[in-house]
């Protein structure tokens, strides 16, 4: 008796995985980016309004290799998910099918972290696997010769998350391998805060009270800071700020609303500090929509490089102002203002030069400006 054999081409294989997949799949989409620049570990945000076929389910999301996609739920600090973050990359103007499949989702490893100290004079601080922050808490002010402003800056060069086992230490002043803390803050905004600026100068409302993470995942570490109510020049200001990152990425956005009465606006400013001007190297690019600065090499530890990035709906006018290259705006009562600051570590080997550095952030506005638009088969949704 003869044997029947089939041969079946790796294309048939492909077109035969490809239909399982599509029969499984809750949901399919397309991303397209409209640059023609690759974009890596590029966050893509879905409302939840469009994934209602979702809900209440479980799945994972891949493309049309089969690859999963790395994903979290946002709440946004609701009890219910508001949007869905995706984390993939692209090539240049690449659109990506990618299909949302029945099924447990894959677990990731934390690429993004936060958590309140209270061991250590109640800061706050986050990471993602490219850099580290830390904004300072209401007991640091018994610390006078300590006490210091704005947006702090860790130097770090491994992907894993470092801020539970640097505080456990208490040793992070000095590079054990992993990086280290060196960058001075002391009075100033650090790596991109923002305070009020009446009477031509910085107000400091002193360091937050109380905080509040909103999200907490593999890919985004989002909180909120509030900060007491004082006097300045006769009016009464308190503070609310909210700070997301996502992995991959070495900017925060911030998110600042004051809350006054008495007045119709009033003056803020935000900006990342030189100290040692002329030594460092500054730039503000022509459309005056970010600025960057250098430091000098601080001997073996190296240099940090800081930014701070406003949308150009939000863009004011940057300037040097004492010691600081940002930003001065008007806000009104409960007015919301969103821009980005971070910073970077030559040591790490990723961007080890100003040009280097200005090209990121030049690209990463580019990237804001033109974000990743989303299409959903058999529907009229976009977003």
């Amino acid at each position: 008796m003869k044997k029947l054999f089939i041969y079946i081409t790796p294309f048939a294989i492909a077109a035969i995985l490809s239909s399982c997949h599509t029969h499984k799949a809750l949901l399919e989409a397309e991303l397209s980016n409209t640059l023609s620049l690759e974009r890596i570990d590029q966050p893509v945000l879905i409302d939840a309004e469009n994934l209602a076929a979702l809900k209440d389910k479980k799945f994972s999301i891949t493309d049309k290799s089969g690859k999963k996609i790395s994903y979290q739920w946002l709440t946004e600090g609701t009890s219910i998910p508001q949007k869905l973050l995706l984390l993939t990359n692209f090539g240049k103007s690449e659109t990506k099918k990618v299909l949302f499949v029945a099924g447990a989702p894959s677990v990731d490893t934390p690429r993004a972290y936060g958590r309140y100290i209270p061991e250590r004079y109640g800061d706050f601080a986050w990471e993602n696997d490219k850099i580290a922050f830390r904004m300072y808490g209401k007991p640091l002010e018994s610390n006078p010769k300590e006490n210091a402003y704005g947006l702090d800056v860790w130097a770090k060069r491994t992907p894993n998350m470092v801020v539970n086992k640097w505080y456990k230490t208490g040793d992070y002043h000095h590079d054990h391998g992993e990086g280290l803390d060196f960058f001075t803050v002391g009075k100033t905004l650090g790596a991109g805060d923002i305070l009020p600026f009446m009477g031509d100068s910085l107000n400091y409302l002193g360091n937050y009270t109380t905080s509040k993470i909103l999200d907490s995942g593999a890919l985004r570490i989002s909180f909120e800071l509030d900060y007491p109510e004082v006097d300045k020049a006769g009016i009464r200001i308190k503070a609310k700020k909210t700070i997301t990152l996502d992995a991959g990425s070495h900017l925060n956005n911030e998110t600042v609303t004051y809350d006054f009465s008495g007045v119709d606006s009033i003056p803020a400013f935000a900006g990342i500090v030189h100290w040692d001007e002329p030594k460092g190297t500054q730039y503000i690019n022509p459309e005056k929509t970010f600025a960057t600065y250098w430091e000098p090499a601080q001997g073996k530890d190296g240099s940090i490089a800081t930014a701070i990035y406003f949308p150009p709906s939000k863009a004011g006018h940057i300037t040097n102002t004492l010691q600081h290259l940002g930003s001065k705006i008007y806000l009104r009562n409960g007015e919301k203002y969103s821009y980005f600051n971070g910073g970077n570590w030559d040591r790490t080997g990723e961007m080890k030069t100003p040009e280097e550095w200005n090209n990121y952030i030049k690209a990463f506005a580019e990237k804001q400006h033109n974000p990743i638009k989303v299409t959903f088969k058999n529907t009229k949704s976009k977003q």
